[in-house]
């Protein structure tokens, strides 16, 4: 799509109907790309607390889903993708995708069904009944199901999959795993409370940005400057339909790294790679990691050691990682544990979990200081909290709820701050 610079303007006259944009644009006019350029930018942080309801704009008709299934039907060409992406959007914002994952036939007569947390053996065999051809999940959560099934003796994953749908981080590693558990091709989504769908993965792997959706900006996360190919920054876009929830250079929070070079599948646009969130980046000693960096050498690892489920969480004196083995007390393989500390370059602690015996549960047994919250594998696929570990889960329920979720963002906020109060006090310190 040709975006003229009357276009965005239309766009942002359109966006100013509405009252947040309202406010936040007052007195402010884009009728060049330099006064757009110069518009301020815009992000969660910048609303009330009506959240993203503060966005909304009245009298226009929704397109964003139509807009979108066009786009992915061009990525995916075996399904008409938009009733699978109203179900994926249909969750509570700013929650990730659910633990029961949504599958379908192959369109056209294909059907949507959903599930939420329940035992992996009941979810598979409602997955064997239905024989569906498409799956849709976080990229953590379909492995954890895929690793469930096969050593918890339950039903296998139905041959009838034939594409997986991933809507988490996904980077290479990851992606060929997923391949080999489902035996299915993976198309990766890039979706967003606020966006229907910002991107997919073309047959070659690469992630390209929905560019006939949103005018994206890839911008240096200080200066706001436009970077070039080949750097990082942060993903801030503009809605190019007059949907009824239009985000003006909405900061996204992203970090992506652009391509160098147009992908080999001949889409005119250079692709991205999604690092992950910028709150999620780590530094220590001057080095610094993304999200996507230490998920995949995280993985990686897990795999070496013939496991699938893993846990990083990021402490002030190092990063922690556990995995789940079948004997933890044997010693840590050399090259692998050295493979892990090259790639990550951080302060690591590395520990190996028992595997459980009970499907969903993990054995926390000589594990301290080990925030249970933030353990995939306690998401034990029930509703009961006699069958958790965790000693929240009796008042919050499924790690994948709202309340879990949020409660887990809060408590990672909280652990940020203090890492930085920390930093401050002792770079104060006399030497």
């Amino acid at each position: 799509m040709l975006v003229t610079d009357e276009f965005l303007a239309a766009r942002v006259a359109h966006a100013q109907t509405g009252s947040f944009y309202g406010r936040h644009l007052a007195g402010r006019t884009s009728g060049t790309r330099a006064e757009f350029q110069n518009l301020p930018t815009s992000s969660l942080d910048d609303l009330g607390p009506g959240g993203l309801a503060e966005l909304y704009c009245p009298g226009v008709d929704a397109e964003e889903t139509a807009k979108a299934s066009a786009f992915l039907s061009s990525f995916v060409t075996e399904l008409n993708p938009q009733e699978l992406l109203q179900a994926t959007c249909a969750g509570v914002p700013g929650s990730p995708p659910p633990a029961a994952l949504v599958a379908t036939g192959l369109a056209p007569a294909g059907e949507i069904r959903s599930w939420r947390s329940e035992t992996v053996a009941r979810a598979m065999q409602d997955l064997v009944s239905f024989a569906p051809g498409v799956m849709w999940g976080d990229p953590r959560a379909l492995l954890l199901l895929a690793e469930e099934s096969a050593t918890a003796g339950v039903c296998k994953i139905p041959p009838s999959i034939s594409l997986v749908l991933a809507s988490g981080l996904l980077p290479p590693s990851l992606r060929l795993q997923l391949e080999e558990d489902w035996g299915a091709r993976v198309v990766e989504l890039y979706q967003r409370p606020e966006a229907v769908l910002l991107g997919a993965s073309c047959p070659e792997g690469s992630l390209h940005l929905a560019n006939d959706l949103y005018s994206c900006e890839i911008l240096d996360p200080v200066h706001e400057e436009p970077v070039p190919p080949g750097a990082r920054g942060v993903l801030v876009i503009t809605s190019l339909q007059p949907t009824t929830t239009p985000l003006v250079r909405w900061r996204t929070g992203d970090l992506v790294e652009v391509g160098t070079a147009a992908c080999k599948c001949e889409r005119p646009d250079f692709p991205v790679r999604r690092l992950g969130s910028v709150a999620d980046t780590v530094t220590f000693g001057g080095h610094e990691t993304t999200a996507v960096e230490i998920l995949a050498a995280a993985q990686t690892f897990a795999a070496a050691l013939d496991g699938r489920i893993f846990y990083t969480g990021v402490r002030a004196q190092d990063l922690r990682i556990l995995v789940e083995v079948s004997d933890p007390r044997a010693a840590l393989p050399t090259k692998e544990y050295l493979d892990l500390r090259r790639q990550i370059g951080l302060p690591i602690d590395v520990r190996l979990v028992e595997r459980a015996s009970t499907p969903g549960r993990i054995c926390l047994d000589e594990i301290s200081d080990t925030p249970e919250g933030q353990l995939w594998r306690i998401a034990d696929w029930t509703l009961s909290a006699a069958n958790s570990s965790s000693p929240k889960a009796g008042t919050t329920g499924s790690f994948f709820s709202a309340d879990r979720w949020r409660e887990y963002r809060q408590e990672r906020q909280r652990n940020s701050r203090r890492r930085a109060l920390l930093r401050v006090m002792e770079s104060q310190e006399p030497t």
